[in-house]
């Protein structure tokens, strides 16, 4: 039988052990938004990846939620890849500048994700010399985002630049591309502001002086995912040129 002097050690024990158990909670949460925000002002790198077609595996992975993407240069219904509606418009999107063209065609593939990416590719906006300009505005402080541009053509080359400005400082990130109709995805992972918004500035630095983009999505991981991203892309950062 246990004495009374027991019974209130054995709660006592209980009570911190259970406020232990919430202050590492808070504590982890707090550290995945801390390592969130840190990578975003740290300027973390984007990727380009060259795609071969719409389907898994081949090149465009959105992550596993959709915020909002645009067929750029597209007319008519949204064209769906892997889950995520391209529209023609987004009330979360605005472009600020952009002329409609249509360029050359690639095949892709056969099935229904090769199909619609090909026609987002095959349509594209284009500024006379100047920036195309989006801002993706009612986004989640704190929420990591997954920004993906989609540039094809056959024409002069050119050198971009992508700056998406977020929490922190920007994300600056470059691309020389030959104009050989290679499909191509850059992808950078963005913070944003206090505000909830992003400004994603691409303008052409180098080569033809009007930058050229077919499509554009923003999606988001799930918290779990979130948390692993932040801790697998601590510490990379600053400015990259991606070929």
């Amino acid at each position: 039988m246990r004495t009374p002097f027991v019974l209130l050690s054995a709660a006592l024990i209980q009570r911190l052990l259970r406020a232990q158990e919430a202050k590492l909670g808070r504590t982890v949460v707090g550290l995945a938004v801390g390592l969130t925000l840190l990578i975003s002002a740290q300027a973390v790198q984007a990727t380009s990846i060259v795609l071969t077609g719409g389907d898994p595996g081949e090149g465009y992975a959105p992550l596993p939620n959709t915020f909002g993407a645009l067929n750029l240069g597209g007319s008519g219904s949204a064209l769906v890849v892997q889950g995520v509606s391209f529209a023609v418009s987004d009330p979360n999107i605005a472009v600020a500048s952009g002329i409609n063209t249509p360029v050359a065609l690639i095949a892709l593939g056969s099935s229904v994700d090769d199909d619609n990416l090909e026609s987002i590719l095959s349509q594209a906006i284009f500024a006379n010399a100047a920036p195309i300009v989006f801002t993706v505005s009612g986004l989640t402080i704190g929420k990591l985002y997954q920004l993906d541009y989609f540039i094809e053509f056959l024409g002069s080359p050119r050198t971009y630049q992508f700056s998406a400005q977020g929490v922190g400082g920007p994300i600056i990130d470059t691309l020389a591309y030959g104009g050989a109709a290679t499909p191509i995805d850059i992808r950078q992972l963005v913070s944003p502001d206090a505000t909830g918004t992003i400004v994603v500035t691409a303008s052409s630095i180098a080569g033809f002086a009007n930058p050229l983009i077919n499509g554009f999505s923003v999606t988001v991981p799930e918290p779990s995912t979130a948390l692993l991203l932040a801790f697998g892309l601590l510490g990379l950062g600053g400015r990259r040129r991606l070929h």
